[in-house]
């Protein structure tokens, strides 16, 4: 429904809302999986990391919402 909020400013808005909100997506997972993969080699049980992963997917959507 976002896209549709930028209807009035023309198709080109659109598309480019489309496009850009998939790619916000795939940076994120990028990056936290980026992050994980360099504190997995400090941590070693299971369930440490478990919390680590979502730990550090919550920081990156607080900071994408940050304004």
């Amino acid at each position: 429904m976002l896209p549709l909020m930028y209807r009035p400013f023309g198709y080109a808005m659109v598309i480019a809302a489309l496009i850009s909100a998939p790619m916000i997506v795939i940076t994120i997972v990028s990056l936290s999986k980026l992050v994980m993969a360099a504190a997995t080699s400090l941590i070693q049980s299971k369930r440490s990391q478990s919390v680590l992963y979502v730990v550090i997917i919550l920081v990156f959507i607080l900071v994408a919402n940050a304004p």
